[in-house]
Formats: C-alpha cells, sequence, structure tokens
C-alpha cells in the first residue's frame, strides 16, 4: 500500500468504519512507514483533544444568520481559465481574422472587363450636385474627360 492511499484510510481506521480486509493491509503498511504512523498518532491525539472539548450551544438563529450571508455572497469565480477554454478562444479569434483576410482579398479581386461602360458608375444613378461641393467637382471632372 501507498502513502497516499494509507494516509486517506487513517481517518475511516480512528473512527472504526474500516472494513477488516483494508485494516489489515493499513496496519502492515503502518508497521513499515514511520511517517504514516506518526500521522496516525497526531490524528488520533487530535480526536482525543476534540472529543475532550467542551460543547456549547449555538446563540438563538445563528444558523440562519450565517445562511442569509452565504447566500448573499457571490460565487467563487475559478483563478484561472482552464486551458482547453483559452485554445477555443484562440481558434476563434484566428478563424476571424483569416476569413477576414480570405473574404477581403475576394472581394478586392479586380473585376475584368471589356466594357468600359460596365465598369463605371453611370451618371444617372446620382443626383444633380451642388457645383462647389465635393461631388459636383468630381461629376464635372468626369464629364470633362479628366478622370479616369
Amino acid at each position: 500500500m501507498r502513502c497516499q492511499k494509507a494516509q486517506r484510510l487513517i481517518s475511516a481506521h480512528l473512527d472504526g468504519e474500516l472494513p477488516p480486509g483494508k485494516q489489515a493491509g493499513l496496519a502492515a503498511h503502518l508497521n513499515h512507514c514511520a511517517a504514516c504512523a506518526a500521522e496516525l498518532k497526531t490524528s488520533q491525539k487530535t480526536k482525543e483533544i476534540l472529543t475532550g472539548m467542551e460543547w456549547f450551544t449555538a446563540p438563538t438563529g445563528f444558523s440562519r444568520r450565517v445562511m442569509t450571508r452565504l447566500d448573499q455572497t457571490e460565487p467563487a469565480r475559478p483563478f484561472f481559465v482552464p486551458l482547453w477554454l483559452r485554445f477555443a478562444e484562440v481558434a476563434v479569434l484566428l478563424l476571424a481574422i483569416g476569413s477576414g483576410v480570405i473574404f477581403g482579398r475576394l472581394l478586392s479581386l479586380p473585376v475584368r472587363s471589356t466594357d468600359m461602360e460596365s465598369t463605371g458608375l453611370s451618371l444617372e444613378l446620382f443626383d444633380p450636385a451642388p457645383a462647389g461641393s465635393l461631388g459636383g467637382v468630381y461629376l464635372a471632372m468626369l464629364e470633362d474627360g479628366h478622370a479616369q
């Protein structure tokens, strides 16, 4: 028997809840392991001290006040985020960036057409713009043939 298993069985041994087969295995381990035997002695002493203590009754309403305070506290959040969750976050982020790059390149591919009229915007789509506005200047340039 290993020390870790023996130390888990010590409490059940002290309470008299250990089955006979495990009791014999624990006794054999305690005969050969000084550290576990010392742990058993410490646990026996602790049990003796606690059983010899005077019992007190709790004040009226004590348990209700404790339970109310427990209900009011926020649940503890884990200190660390599981490793798989971090990988999932990174994977989603990379997927979003990758799809943006791919679809951005697909949308920005030049349209190859021999018909110049089909690639430009028709002036019929626009309402007349004021002469001094940026749109008006652009339309005037298109009409004069300065813009390409």
